[in-house]
């Protein structure tokens, strides 16, 4: 039985118990899409040197029909050249690409596990030298959305970050503060920021990771690993339906989506889904060059 824990497998457990039974079992999932493959290989490009993103770049792009290799390839680089230029910028030192952090919890019995996209040292307010841990996300920053799905993605980015937080934390045997920084490298266009405020710039939200609240983490992180054991142990997880349901990997082997689905009318599902598509992240447009 798998006893480790990620941050997805915490957000997946958080929209739908079934979904993370179907992932813990690593179960068959409905084939990619553009913006999955698109999404997956910029953080596999921008982790490699410069001279070997092109391969890397063909073989993730050979999951896709041939037909959307091209438009796939011109978005991931729009991106891939975004995350270079944004990380010129920044003052981080000691980077490391997709560090794997582990822990594990002698109290559950489970190994936590994190992989930011990069981890590193930074410098705070005060002039002193920090660990900061880093994710990119190809999606826009939330103060181009709207309020509500800001603050919903704002929940959900600094559950992740402050996981990976706690992981570091715990594996390097450091109890001082860490910088945690989500870094976006899609394009808001002409978008007009909303009035809400964020610690960071444009393109980042800043967090801050303090070992006091260590404790209160780990009691959090037990307290969803007993509930994992839980439903196990009585084989119950429950499928938590909605329009989630449409960007669920395993939904089309599932029959409490396809239930659901069936007694909606047309015009409530989303557009893409209309089409047999599935829903996904809107990505920066690459528009073509000109000579």
């Amino acid at each position: 039985m798998k006893k480790t824990l990620s941050a997805s497998d915490i957000r997946t457990l958080d929209e739908c118990e079934l979904a993370y039974k179907n992932r813990s079992k690593g179960r068959r999932k409905a084939p990619d899409n553009l913006f999955e493959v698109v999404g997956d290989t910029v953080h596999a490009a921008v982790a490699v040197k410069p001279e070997e993103r092109a391969q890397v770049i063909a073989q993730f792009l050979e999951k896709l029909p041939e037909e959307e290799r091209e438009e796939a390839q011109g978005i991931v680089e729009e991106l891939v050249a975004t995350a270079d230029e944004l990380e010129e910028e920044s003052d981080a030192t000691e980077l490391k690409k997709e560090n794997q952090l582990s822990w594990f919890d002698p109290i559950s019995g489970w190994t936590l596990k994190a992989k930011p996209d990069d981890t590193g040292m930074t410098t705070n307010d005060y002039g002193r030298e920090i660990p900061m841990v880093l994710d990119k996300k190809t999606a826009i920053h939330p103060k181009f959305k709207g309020r509500r799905a800001a603050l919903r993605l704002l929940e959900k980015y600094k559950k992740q970050v402050f996981f990976f937080g706690l992981v570091y934390s715990m594996e390097k045997g450091y109890y001082g503060p860490i910088k945690l920084v989500v870094r976006f490298l899609g394009d808001p266009g002409d978008r007009v920021p909303n009035d809400m405020k964020f610690e960071g710039t444009d393109t980042e939200l800043w967090f801050w990771y303090s070992p006091k609240g260590t404790e209160r983490s780990l009691n959090e992180v037990r307290s969803i690993i007993k509930r994992i054991e839980t439903a196990r142990a009585k084989n119950e997880f429950r499928a938590n339906t909605g329009f989630h349901c449409y960007t669920c990997p395993y939904r089309e082997a599932c029959q409490a989506f396809q239930a659901w689905d069936a007694n909606r009318s047309d015009m409530d599902r989303p557009a893409a889904a209309r089409r047999g598509q599935v829903v996904a992240t809107i990505l920066p447009v690459v528009q073509p060059k000109t000579a």
